[in-house]
């Protein structure tokens, strides 16, 4: 006979009773690592938290590397580099401006992450400028690639007598009638330049009179490409393709120069860009919304300068002037030595040069939905779908929905919402849209 002790030799080790007859298997105990704060004092310390603003410039940091990748086409690229000014510009006059704002104010309450506005806006203007430099370096690169790949920007120098030609014909007859010159002196105040607005900031002298000089300010016309594309000349050789060449409406003007100020030569002078807080609030419980959004949109292209973009051939004493003028700190003067605007660049991406562009891409159209001949509802009542975008067509549920003869209110403003986003999920899943749309 077999005692409880044989049965189980741990209890005869150990002297506790046996339980072979109902003894239950136990899994491992698993030890589990315990996180371990270096700082305890981190968890209550602002230094946990990352400061939005220098966080939005790190990521458009990120846009201008795209900008200086190899693997994408040259005019991608030069996309890029004009998606990062064009961020910059809304980064300026919407956060810049409120830190100015606030610093105005004589505001002192620090962020989330323990920054009070001035020095918020310190680290913004360091951060921001190594961005501006970054954007001129770039540019002087893909220049000369695309001066190489037959995409030239002409100085006016390098123009030929049939460009000329070609382009005071376009002067007068588009360019000239919509520019305003202005003389600035003591009598005529500083004119009023818009929101992301460009001039032409010229000290002009008259050969006939010694020592006369006059400062003057010519707008750019906002309604006018700044990058005018010359025509291509004719070749005899149909396989050889001509050169796009492009040359800078205010390299126009100072060509015509005699046109708007009779008799005066241009001693110096170059291009200036302001950028204007465009912050605005809505009040949305005014008697008249839309009297209050359009006085609130008007407003905001008459806000208070907060940038200012000053090309290095206009003297730096009367670049400081006008910044006086304008209302912008020191601080907030950048001086670029190659093309101010950067954001106009995308006007020198052509068409007819497909190979220098991303190879365009056509989604497919689901299979399922083709089936039920385009009728997405139909398909959803046989069976749960998932459409992923941009793999796939994504609004083909908003041409089912133009189908239908009553669309509830509930899904006509969330419709747009819907379609702003990367990808549609089974439609059925929604208990809604399921009971709608099994009617």
């Amino acid at each position: 006979m077999t005692s409880s002790s044989e049965k189980d030799p741990k209890a005869a080790r150990t002297g506790a009773p046996s339980t072979a007859g109902n003894r239950r298997t136990r899994s491992p105990r698993t030890t589990r690592a315990v996180a371990r704060i270096p700082d305890p004092g981190i968890v209550t310390s602002p230094a946990r938290f990352i400061n939005r603003e220098l966080s939005w410039l790190d990521f458009n940091q990120r846009v201008i590397e795209e900008a200086e990748n190899s693997r994408h086409p040259l005019l991608e690229r030069l996309r890029f580099l004009s998606i990062s000014a064009s961020n910059l510009d809304e980064f300026y006059s919407v956060r810049v401006a409120g830190l100015v704002g606030q610093v105005r104010e004589g505001l002192v309450v620090p962020s989330a992450d323990g920054l009070t506005p001035a020095r918020q806006l310190t680290s913004v203007r360091r951060s921001a400028a190594k961005l501006f430099a970054a954007q001129q370096r770039i540019w002087r690169l893909l220049r000369g690639e695309l001066a190489q790949a037959g995409i030239r920007l002409c100085n006016r120098d390098e123009l030929t007598d049939a460009e000329r030609a070609s382009i005071a014909a376009k002067f007068e007859e588009e360019i000239y009638p919509v520019l305003t010159p202005l003389a600035i002196d003591p009598s005529h105040p500083m004119p009023f330049i818009p929101n992301l607005g460009m001039a032409l900031a010229l000290r002009l002298n008259d050969p006939s009179v010694p020592g006369f000089t006059m400062d003057a300010l010519i707008l750019l016309p906002q309604q006018i490409d700044r990058f005018i594309r010359l025509p291509a000349p004719h070749r005899e050789e149909p396989d050889i393709r001509p050169d796009v060449r492009f040359v800078l409406l205010e390299d126009v003007i100072r060509l015509h120069i005699t046109r708007l100020f009779p008799g005066l030569e241009i001693a110096e002078g170059g291009v200036l860009r302001i950028i204007r807080d465009s912050d605005v609030e809505f009040e949305d419980e005014a008697e008249d919304l839309v009297l209050s959004y359009e006085t609130a949109l008007k407003q905001r292209r008459r806000g208070v300068g907060i940038h200012l973009s000053l090309d290095t051939a206009i003297p730096e004493a009367l670049g400081y002037e006008f910044a006086e003028e304008l209302d912008v700190a020191r601080d907030d003067v950048v001086i670029q030595p190659d093309i101010i605007g950067v954001v106009d660049l995308k006007q020198m991406i052509v068409s007819d040069r497909p190979d220098l562009l991303f190879k365009p891409y056509t989604p497919r159209f689901p299979e399922r939905i083709r089936d039920y001949d385009g009728d997405c509802f139909a398909a959803i009542r046989a069976k749960d779908i998932v459409v992923h975008h941009p793999s796939k067509v994504s609004m083909w549920w908003c041409s089912s929905l133009s189908r239908q003869r009553s669309i509830p209110m509930w899904w006509r403003s969330s419709r747009r919402f819907i379609a702003r986003h990367g990808t549609v999920r089974s439609c059925a899943r929604s208990s809604r849209l399921q009971s709608w749309a099994s009617r």
